[in-house]
């Protein structure tokens, strides 16, 4: 049996009118390489949505990538600064979450000194990882001490997902001229194809 190959778009296409995701084809006549609804693909009339070109979506990433970086400061700093605050007034009652807040912000800057002396050439690879590694199990088991202590935590997820993508079109190039799959990777859980 013959292993399916992992393409950077594999499981990342998701039809917006049946759900089913997008396989990838080469375009006979063009000898492009599409992507197409599973659905539609198997037949049809099952599902409206085409295909769509892989440099089509290649292209929009990029596009989306560079906007996100030139105006990072407009569109996530005010959208963090609201998550924080309704996170601030969901848990201002609890001094236990506060202070495993505090102590993930704490642990997310060590994080961040920790890039920060690598890149200027301070601290080794080595040791950089086994640090990071020390924060992220400490950022885990505070991240499960507080969803315990959280009965609705969707205000909290979504400002650590903002955070995370915040940080790595920060820490992203300051301008992107091809397609960048580790970045693509990291950035996009899912695209939902209309």
């Amino acid at each position: 049996a013959s292993e399916r190959q992992e393409y950077p778009l594999t499981q990342k296409l998701v039809c917006g009118a049946c759900g089913a995701t997008f396989v990838r084809r080469k375009n006979k006549g063009s000898g492009l390489n599409v992507w197409v609804c599973r659905r539609h693909d198997d037949k049809a009339d099952s599902c409206p949505t085409g295909r769509i070109r892989e440099d089509a979506v290649y292209r929009a990433f990029v596009r989306m990538y560079n906007r996100l970086k030139q105006n990072e400061s407009v569109i996530f700093q005010p959208a963090l600064s609201q998550l924080d605050a309704l996170i601030d007034t969901a848990h201002r009652d609890n001094p236990a979450i506060l202070e495993i807040n505090q102590a993930i912000a704490q642990n997310t800057e060590q994080n961040y000194k920790i890039n920060l002396l690598q890149s200027k050439g301070l601290l080794d690879e080595e040791t950089c990882a086994a640090r990071r590694n020390m924060i992220n199990a400490k950022l885990n088991q505070l991240r499960v001490k507080r969803r315990r202590l959280l009965e609705n935590d969707d205000i909290d997820e979504a400002a650590e997902v903002l955070r995370r993508t915040a940080s790595l079109i920060q820490k992203g190039p300051d301008a992107l001229e091809s397609f960048d799959e580790t970045l693509f990777d990291e950035l996009v859980e899912q695209i939902i194809v209309d």
